[in-house]
């Protein structure tokens, strides 16, 4: 006998399933990995394709993996199509078992018109970073790193905007390291304050890393978001990144977990704006290209035409 939790799936899936033919929709786009795992089997029963877009600790969280595991095949034996937001993502699904045909890679993307081109050459060694006080963030490894680069440029200071589990110990950290002045913790902002932020910084700094639960960063758009607006960026090799930042080119990238390289990039940039701003012209014409909203939108239209005219 079938535990009840299945009998009830069933009946939910053929609702849902009931529902989607009932709407007229002719494809289902779910956002994350377990939210297209669970609406799966209903798309199935409808008959209806299914596209799947995976972010970030979907594909890479093991907690995640291990709890939708046997959703996961399903959604890989049946979904029309997968997007991943890089091209290591995708490897990472293939070895989880989805078919290589069925992925797409669809880079993020951001407006163009939100952020005007700043000036790096023209700021002081103002360093700014962007995003959740969480592990994969590196939150801690950046303050490690500007303890470092505050040592050899006392003028130097760090911003940091966000909120996050991490946030109360990374203050502890900059006031344990004596430098409770010279990095602003800013705490949730709104996008005017962002883009007010990006103008005054030499460049943008984030260490990626992947945590022991595994989770990692798929494509941080707040690194797209710095290069559109002209900043150079200072990173690790991690995840979508590489496609992101191109090291030497539009910023720079080191190992995972290497404060002393990170350091020693920011320094470069403190010492050199006009570089700095060579950097933020440079990756600026790199997100232009190959990183705008209207380009990552055009692509996922695309992939959802083609689930369709394949069903």
């Amino acid at each position: 006998m079938q535990p009840l939790s299945r009998f009830a799936d069933g009946w939910i899936n053929r609702d849902v399933a009931r529902w989607l033919r009932t709407s007229g929709a002719t494809a289902v786009l779910a956002e994350y990995g377990p939210l297209g795992a669970n609406i799966a089997p209903a798309c199935s029963l409808a008959h209806i394709p299914l596209v799947v877009i995976f972010h970030g600790f979907d594909a890479y969280q093991q907690n995640t993996l291990d709890k939708h595991k046997h959703l996961y095949r399903n959604l890989f034996a049946t979904s029309a199509l997968i997007v991943v937001v890089s091209e290591p993502m995708r490897q990472q699904l293939i070895d989880l078992g989805a078919h290589p045909e069925s992925l797409v890679v669809n880079s993020c993307g951001v407006d163009p018109i939100l952020f005007s081109q700043a000036d790096p050459a023209s700021t002081d060694p103002h360093f700014l970073a962007i995003g959740r006080f969480v592990s994969k963030k590196g939150p801690m490894h950046t303050i490690r790193a500007f303890a470092l680069v505050h040592q050899a440029v006392p003028s130097s200071c760090l911003t940091m905007i966000g909120t996050g589990p991490l946030l109360e110990h990374s203050q502890a950290l900059a006031a344990e390291l004596g430098l409770r002045d010279v990095i602003h913790f800013l705490g949730a902002c709104s996008h005017q304050t962002v883009q007010t932020q990006l103008k005054q910084a030499r460049a943008m700094v984030q260490h990626s890393l992947r945590c022991p639960s595994g989770d990692q960063e798929g494509t941080p758009v707040s690194l797209i978001e710095a290069q559109m607006a002209g900043v150079p960026v200072v990173s690790t090799r991690h995840a979508g990144i590489p496609a992101v930042v191109l090291d030497g080119e539009t910023g720079y990238l080191v190992a995972e977990g290497d404060v002393d390289g990170m350091a020693e990039a920011m320094i470069v940039l403190a010492h050199d704006p006009q570089l700095a701003a060579r950097m933020g012209t440079a990756g600026r014409i790199h997100a232009l290209r190959n990183h705008t909203l209207d380009r990552h939108i055009a692509s996922l239209s695309a992939t959802i035409h083609r689930a369709v005219a394949a069903a």
